[in-house]
């Protein structure tokens, strides 16, 4: 007997929910400051090792011009506050997701599709492009994560509140992706929008979190970052897409790829 579609995704949903929900409080260890963000640091590094592995065998493959199609999955977070009221403006970071889209799929051929569901209040209406790709959360504490750093002070930032407030509005803002987090495969990336990184136009802690930093309403780095988050370190090619001092190169090399391709966050589905 044939079982239907809604049938087998009524099963899937059965049977993930209740490991959804065993991720999603083992997800919450991870906010525990100091013991927790390090054990998070222990885990994610793990998982990207042992992505790393499976991407040689996988990059072994696509030098003979075996190269599927693969995901990875992003969102915006804009943190809210009664104290931090600031207009969006989603048609420039709209911009930066089709430009960092066109980038990826273009060089290593990994589609980016949203993290977040379609909510249920737009259902029957003309739904927003941004709906999927962008959300505002109200945060009481925001205080911790409205102004960052980077490199060293990032770290020491991830140790703290901040890196627990993060990891804690990533659950509350995308729940149904904890079991991603926790077993690596698929695991999105949440690009926070802060007020401010000193510094830098842009911040990513690499494979030790699942997300990056961006400055409210410019998110031209976007791209650039995002590959950070996917093992990529900087080059010194002014038209890499990696180089430090511009946001603006496309451009990267077969090696960068596999690499890209090996990340936790790059998957088949």
């Amino acid at each position: 007997m044939k079982i239907s579609s809604p049938t087998r995704q009524a099963a899937s949903k059965i049977i993930l929910y209740p490991l959804n929900l065993i991720a999603s409080f083992l997800d919450l260890l991870f906010c525990i400051p100091i013991l927790g963000r390090f054990a998070k640091w222990i885990w994610n590094s793990i998982l990207t090792f042992i992505h790393f592995i499976v991407g040689i065998i996988e990059f072994t493959f696509w030098q003979f011009g075996f190269r599927p199609a693969k995901k990875i999955r992003i969102g915006v977070i804009i943190p809210t506050h009664q104290e931090w009221q600031k207009s969006i403006d989603t048609s420039a970071i709209m911009a930066q997701i089709k430009r960092t889209q066109k980038i990826f799929q273009s060089t290593a051929n990994i589609q980016l599709i949203p993290m977040f569901p379609i909510p249920k209040s737009t259902e029957g209406e003309h739904t927003p492009e941004h709906a999927a790709w962008i959300r505002e959360v109200n945060i009481s504490t925001i205080k911790h994560i409205l102004d960052v750093g980077c490199n060293f002070p990032a770290i020491r930032q991830d140790l703290t509140l901040a890196g627990a407030q993060f990891q804690y509005t990533t659950i509350k803002s995308s729940n149904q992706s904890s079991l991603r987090r926790i077993t690596g495969y698929g695991a999105p990336v949440s690009i926070f929008m802060v007020r401010s990184i000193k510094g830098f136009g842009g911040c990513s802690m690499g494979w030790l979190t699942d997300y990056i930093t961006l400055p409210f309403n410019h998110a031209r780095c976007m791209a650039h970052e995002l590959g950070h988050a996917c093992n990529l370190l900087h080059r010194k090619d002014k038209n890499n897409l990696m180089y430090p001092h511009s946001c603006r190169p496309e451009h990267l090399t077969n090696w960068q790829i596999g690499m890209l391709r090996a990340s936790r966050h790059v998957t088949f589905f």
